[in-house]
């Protein structure tokens, strides 16, 4: 799919201030989930800055970016983790599959539809996976309220 978002421009794969924030958090997430060996799915990766931090534990990153100069700095200094060129518009659980855990760090409210967003987020993951969201900024919240909401979901066998 042609990509229709200007590039971000990453000049590097150092971690951006928003890492010394969002990192901590999420590893207690993450370790409270008692996740080991897996591969994590990561929707909107940057510089993989993260990822690096994911990788570091022991867990391993598939991460999509529409920013090809993000994608190009976490290929760099990536040694398992696996970035990709794409948008929740690509159908991205028939390229890469199905993920126990699904996370998204401050890119829900930079999409153009939130709904497919959610959508896509969901077809990710696997029967009783976990989705990690991290967002701001989104609709009427005041702004002191939506500086840092953190939704897990669990995705439920409904069979």
């Amino acid at each position: 799919m042609t990509n229709p978002v200007p590039d971000y421009g990453y000049d590097s794969a150092d971690a951006a201030h928003a890492a010394s924030y969002l990192w901590p958090r999420l590893r207690k997430i993450i370790e409270s989930l008692d996740l080991r060996e897996c591969n994590v799915f990561e929707i909107g990766s940057g510089n993989g800055a993260i990822a690096a931090e994911i990788e570091r534990i022991g867990l391993t990153v598939t991460g999509i970016d529409p920013s090809e100069t993000g994608v190009s700095q976490a290929s760099v200094t990536a040694s398992r983790n696996s970035f990709f060129v794409r948008s929740i518009d690509d159908d991205l659980s028939l390229e890469f599959g199905k993920f126990p855990l699904v996370l998204s760090l401050e890119v829900l409210e930079h999409c153009y539809s939130p709904a497919r967003f959610m959508r896509v987020g969901s077809e990710l993951l696997e029967t009783n996976g976990f989705e990690v969201l991290k967002f701001y900024r989104v609709g009427r919240i005041p702004p002191l309220a939506k500086s840092m909401i953190v939704v897990a979901r669990k995705k439920l066998d409904t069979s």
